[in-house]
């Protein structure tokens, strides 16, 4: 994950656990918009779709999945160091 805007990455996380960009952004002290750029940055970035948008939710898809595992296990071990 060298090379990556941890921000964003925490951004997706939180978007990952509420299940929404509103809830997420209300969580994060930011507007909606400002987490949805951060996640399609961090898409763009990855070049890859990490989740499906809707009106009212969003949905990991099968990368998005795989990648809030591994970012939970990079935020465990911060939080171990810490």
């Amino acid at each position: 994950m060298s090379n990556l805007n941890y921000k964003h990455l925490h951004y997706f996380w939180v978007v990952a656990h509420e299940g929404s960009m509103t809830r997420a952004a209300e969580r994060l002290g930011m507007t909606q918009s400002g987490v949805s750029k951060a996640i399609a940055k961090l898409e763009a970035r990855l070049d890859t779709r990490l989740v499906h948008r809707t009106s009212r939710a969003v949905e990991l898809t099968e990368e998005g999945r795989a990648l809030v595992e591994r970012v939970a296990a990079h935020l465990a071990g911060i939080g171990e160091a810490a």
